[in-house]
């Protein structure tokens, strides 16, 4: 059975919230075989998100932001993740070279509010004449 970018999502989160952060991230990875090739970049994210997650509280949910594909083949998912604090951003892309999905990459930072703060200056917006 083929693994679609939203179960691979489902399954994240139902790690990341019952189990922890850190098996969340290694089940995303685990999607690729290309990733073990990265292995100190996937510390790396773990070693940050874990460090960052020390100082934002406990996890209140997730939303998505937004969902973007170029036909078929690759997807981009934002989503919000609320802690007490502040939320976080985090963005998978996913890409299914020939029929099997996969991580291609996963980021994550706390600039939604600045984002969302620029986005709603005057000279951002769209005249309307």
């Amino acid at each position: 059975m083929e693994n679609t970018p939203q179960q691979i999502i489902e399954t994240f989160f139902d790690l990341y919230i019952n189990q922890n952060p850190t098996e969340a991230i290694d089940y995303i990875f685990s999607t690729n075989p290309w990733m073990e090739q990265s292995k100190h970049q996937i510390e790396n994210v773990k070693s940050t998100l874990n460090s960052t997650l020390e100082i934002i509280g406990d996890y209140a949910g997730h939303s998505l932001i937004t969902k973007n594909n170029i036909d078929s083949y690759l997807t981009l998912y934002t989503f919000m993740v609320r802690y007490d604090r502040q939320p976080l951003r985090f963005t998978m892309l996913f890409y299914r070279p020939i029929n099997e999905w996969r991580l291609q990459n996963f980021s994550f930072d706390d600039k939604l509010d600045e984002e969302l703060e620029e986005a709603s200056k005057l000279y951002r917006r769209k005249e309307l004449h």
